[in-house]
């Protein structure tokens, strides 16, 4: 599986590039940021028409960004009909709205928070 990463020179964006590069079948092909000076092993992008010959290429987009980058990756998934795995926090309701309306045509999952931990906090909280 090919994966166009967003958010590469984050912490998270560097823990996912080596942890994904470790599983059989899996490659990170390229990632987007602000600036394309991160420092890794694949191309970075920070233009939209930068990312998108190598979203185009990609089996899945994974954001894990700021809103602004995910802004970006949504319209180019949206375009190319690509997958969309997100973590970004800070989304607002129109973000997460677009978020609802792109899941419509294409996969998305979107979470804050991929703890197991957090995510049974979260429930346990509804339900009190």
């Amino acid at each position: 599986m090919k994966i166009f990463l967003m958010g590469i020179s984050g912490k998270m964006g560097q823990r996912l590039l080596v942890k994904i590069n470790a599983q059989p079948g899996m490659t990170v092909i390229a990632g987007g940021d602000q600036t394309s000076s991160a420092q890794t092993l694949v191309p970075v992008a920070s233009a939209p028409e930068e990312m998108y010959p190598h979203i185009q290429s990609s089996d899945l987009v994974i954001d894990f960004s700021l809103p602004k980058g995910t802004e970006t990756v949504m319209a180019i998934c949206r375009e190319l009909q690509k997958p969309l795995l997100s973590g970004t926090t800070g989304l607002t309701g129109v973000h997460l709205h677009e978020l609802r309306v792109l899941a419509e045509t294409v996969p998305v999952m979107h979470a804050t928070n991929f703890s197991t931990g957090v995510a049974m906090l979260n429930k346990l909280s509804k339900v009190a």
